[in-house]
């Protein structure tokens, strides 16, 4: 029932995926108009927004509270508002909050965002979520994220559905690492940094890595706005991920491709 975009890109990537379907990702409607932003630019929003969300989950300890059966989370956890601090050109939109309940299950354990509006009370168990969607479609958190209808809104909107679940992954939802890699100077720390989870970077890898274009693109017409971007996971190994956004709020579903560009996989198996 759970819809997890992170995870559910990982899984679509080792599976050879070509075409997968997308989160329904809203922006705030606007006229189109041109932008002019430079390839550096948009590098350094995506490294700072990459960094960024990664520094606010980096320390974070697994509570024992959640990994029980029906958890209930508190209000000592982790606050995912705290995203926006990061992605200075995305909002919630008005009249509603972002909030979360935590899935258990025997793959492991995983956080499950969503968007309720303002004065209803956040659900307090992944059971109170189930029961109030019921047999209908999921409702997705993304729907309710707005974007300035910039060039780096759109880069930090896919920096936020790569990684806003990533945080609290027990067992098997570890296999959500997605990372997009910015500029060349953090795929150099990826490819020369110490790995001691699995197996190291082969020789080869490092070499083909090396030639790939890092900078994330944005390409803009009169409705919508294409996201080129670089992604990594330790299990599948380098991508090249496509997101279609509609400039206009509500949007219609469009759909992301990836094609796998250097293939890796680190040899773990949780």
């Amino acid at each position: 029932m759970v819809k997890r975009i992170g995870l559910i890109l990982i899984v679509g990537l080792l599976a050879g995926a070509a075409t997968l379907s997308a989160a329904v990702i809203p922006v705030a409607a606007q006229d189109p108009t041109p932008m002019e932003t430079s390839e550096d630019d948009l590098m350094t929003v995506c490294r700072d927004a990459v960094e960024g969300m990664a520094v606010l989950t980096a320390d974070l300890r697994m509570p024992d509270h959640l990994l029980v059966e029906n958890p209930a989370k508190t209000a000592e956890d982790f606050d995912v508002n705290a995203y926006f601090d990061v992605l200075d050109h995305l909002t919630v939109e008005e009249g509603y909050f972002l909030d979360y309940v935590y899935q258990v299950d025997f793959m492991g354990g995983y956080p499950v965002l969503y968007v309720l509006p303002e004065g209803e009370t956040p659900f307090a168990t992944i059971a109170d979520y189930g029961r109030a969607v019921g047999d209908g479609e999921e409702p997705d958190y993304l729907d309710r994220i707005m974007t300035n209808d910039t060039a780096e809104g759109y880069v930090q909107l896919v920096v936020l559905d790569v990684m806003a679940e990533q945080f609290y992954l027990h067992w098997h939802a570890g296999y959500n690492d997605s990372r997009i890699i910015c500029d060349e100077e953090t795929l150099d720390t990826l490819l020369t940094s110490d790995n001691d989870f699995g197996q190291p970077l082969p020789e080869d890898v490092q070499t083909q890595a090396r030639d790939l274009d890092v900078a994330p693109t944005v390409t803009l017409d009169d409705n919508t706005a294409q996201v080129r971007v670089l992604l990594f996971t330790k299990w599948g190994g380098f991508y090249e991920v496509w997101f279609t956004i509609s400039r206009d709020y509500p949007r219609a579903v469009y759909d992301w491709e990836s094609e796998a560009l250097v293939p890796y996989d680190c040899g773990v198996m949780f």
